[in-house]
């Protein structure tokens, strides 16, 4: 959606981006997650920067949803019990991360071998709740993926109901 609404069409390429020459090297852009948008001085090498989220916000003045957990609905209606079981397991780990975040934020810090601040303002940035608004934009990005012939059909958000 971002690229057709700036009427930019790369050419996508994965790759190994753990090594921040090679990359400047070899491309001209990178969508770079995880540990390696956080550890690696992107700045340095490319003009620009971007936060997805940001950009995404800019253009369309929602959120942005970075990751959800999807089930096939034949599996829900199959079976109800363990999709319920297994909903409930996220909701727990969710809750638990939550409750520990300093010892995720210090654990974090050293794996990394970072400052804790950055990323604690990263994880301050993280919200895992799927309110009406990011349906919505969800909504939207599915839209703009059938609409540039992404996706075949028009996909249905649709939730899960257990017994």
């Amino acid at each position: 959606m971002i690229f057709q609404k700036k009427k930019i069409s790369p050419v996508f390429q994965t790759g190994d981006v753990s090594h921040l020459e090679s990359v400047f090297r070899e491309v001209d852009a990178a969508l770079v997650i995880g540990d390696r948008a956080l550890t690696l001085p992107w700045r340095e090498k490319f003009e620009y920067v971007i936060d997805l989220g940001q950009l995404w916000f800019e253009m369309t003045g929602l959120p942005f949803v970075f990751a959800v957990w999807v089930v096939r609905r034949s599996v829900a209606e199959s079976d109800p019990r363990l999709v319920k079981k297994i909903h409930a397991l996220l909701l727990a780990s969710k809750a638990s991360g939550y409750d520990h975040l300093d010892q995720i934020v210090d654990a974090s810090a050293r794996k990394l071998n970072m400052d804790q601040n950055p990323i604690r303002e990263y994880f301050d940035l993280l919200f895992c709740d799927l309110d009406p608004e990011k349906v919505h934009a969800m909504g939207l990005f599915f839209d703009s993926l059938f609409d540039q012939g992404i996706l075949a059909e028009r996909t249905d958000i649709s939730f899960f109901n257990p017994l």
